[in-house]
């Protein structure tokens, strides 16, 4: 199954600030941690606008839907 952008925008809207925080354990620095978790999402972002970005690839598995 492919995502597209609206439904990678709420699988952001919800994790964000889970993956931000997580992130800051490992670099110590909410605004790297930020940094990183947007990057992340931007290079998402840039698949599910290609078309190319499967639920797999943002979810362990890829199997099942993202709502």
């Amino acid at each position: 199954m492919f995502v597209n952008s609206r439904i990678l925008e709420k699988y952001f809207q919800w994790m964000y600030r889970p993956l931000c925080l997580y992130a800051l354990n490992i670099t110590e620095s909410y605004e790297d941690s930020e940094d990183i978790v947007q990057q992340i999402f931007v290079e998402l972002l840039e698949k599910a606008i290609a078309g190319s970005l499967e639920v797999g690839d943002i979810i362990p598995g890829g199997k099942g839907k993202v709502h």
